[in-house]
């Protein structure tokens, strides 16, 4: 941990919640049990055979890499809703010790968003570049959606965690609470914002392979369209993110108030 790039307050509160995760038995064997569900969902693009199909083959392997890129952005919004939505409200009675220790609650938060990102990410991102893979889409698709899983990373966690801290349940167990109001109103959110990002990105990148499958340069229109759409996707993802935390802070600071 010492290796790490952080203030001695956010280490500290990283080897907390690393310490009271791997304690809970209930958490991590869920994430186990996700983990196996993840590995079936792979196998079964391993054995999935579009070559019978050798007229639309390549045009369904790059349409199923935008399914696996959705399917990628609902397991991340199921694991952030179970287990970083209720990062804050497992401080249980114990947050009152937060409130008085010499840290910031702006520390506080952002702690909760580091220690949920880091797995977050590996997970999809393996999902993704192993799915695509093994359906061999085209390399520009690979690069993309490879790109879009950590914007989008960025988007979901942090909205779990800010939204997290708007709604908390101190009282209840993480079960319980991605259950609550609070975890249902962030899963619209996530699939909402899931289905924004395919439209964003899958739009520029079907132009760019329809081009490319012509044998025809991209027009100056189009360069424009596309580096708008994908701008969009990665400024929105952006918003969320900085928004939600930021919204997170000050729902932090005006419990004591």
């Amino acid at each position: 941990m010492r290796a790490l790039p952080l203030s001695p307050v956010r280490r500290q509160l990283l080897v907390k919640d690393l310490k009271i995760f791997l304690r809970d038995v209930s958490q991590w064997s869920q994430l186990l049990l996700l983990l196996a569900l993840v590995l079936l969902y792979l196998y079964n693009f391993r054995v999935l055979d579009l070559s019978r199909i050798p007229y639309m083959s390549g045009f369904l392997k790059n349409i199923y890499g935008f399914v696996n890129l959705g399917m990628a952005g609902f397991v991340m919004a199921t694991v952030a809703v179970r287990f970083a939505f209720p990062a804050v409200s497992a401080e249980g009675s114990s947050f009152w010790i937060i409130r008085t220790a010499p840290i910031t609650l702006h520390d506080f938060l952002w702690s909760k968003f580091w220690t949920a990102f880091v797995p977050v990410l590996v997970l999809t991102e393996v999902l993704t570049v192993a799915a695509n893979e093994f359906l061999g889409i085209d390399p520009f698709l690979k690069v993309v959606t490879a790109l879009a899983i950590v914007f989008m990373t960025f988007a979901l966690v942090g909205l779990a965690v800010g939204l997290g801290a708007r709604y908390p349940r101190f009282g209840g167990d993480p079960s319980q609470v991605a259950g609550s109001y609070g975890g249902v109103a962030f899963m619209m959110q996530a699939v909402l914002f899931v289905i924004v990002m395919i439209v964003l990105l899958g739009w520029p990148s079907s132009v760019y392979l329809l081009q490319q499958q012509r044998g025809a340069p991209l027009s100056g229109s189009q360069l424009s369209l596309i580096a708008l759409c994908l701008a969009g996707a990665s400024g929105l993802s952006l918003a969320i993110w900085i928004g939600s935390m930021r919204s997170g802070v000050r729902a932090l600071r005006a419990m004591g108030d």
